[in-house]
């Protein structure tokens, strides 16, 4: 599931144009986008954590916490919303698939900020709710 989720994020652009490598200033090495956590020195980046909710055999739910890190609250909030518009899926939209993996609804039921004054750091975090299946799951 996450990597369908990756690539959503590295690949595709709002309605306004905007894409997270463009935002971030990502390059061929260096996606800008990280499990767990960041360095201080890949500011501007996105760092995630994937957490299993449910499985019934069938559905998959994960909570996904996306964490924007930026030195300019304003480019941060930029970043944060063109996530959003990425991976939320609204409720009359279809889902999509990548590889095996069929990425059904996205929604955020959450999220924070925090301010490290001391090193002139914003993040800010979303938590999305995601339901997924394997596409060729007995």
């Amino acid at each position: 599931m996450i990597y369908a989720i990756l690539d959503r994020l590295k690949n595709n652009t709002t309605k306004a144009g905007q894409s997270i490598p463009n935002l971030l200033g990502a390059t061929v090495n260096d996606s800008k986008i990280y499990p767990l956590n960041a360095n201080i020195n890949s500011i501007p980046c996105i760092s995630y954590t994937d957490v299993p909710v449910s499985d019934d055999g069938l559905l998959k739910v994960n909570r996904l916490e996306v964490r924007a890190i930026d030195n300019d609250y304003d480019h941060l909030q930029e970043v944060v919303k063109t996530v959003s518009d990425i991976l939320i899926i609204q409720e009359n939209k279809p889902g999509y698939i990548f590889q095996d993996v069929n990425i059904m609804s996205c929604s955020q039921n959450g999220g924070g900020a925090i301010e490290d004054i001391q090193n002139n750091i914003y993040e800010k975090f979303i938590y999305l709710q995601i339901e997924w299946r394997y596409l060729n799951e007995q």
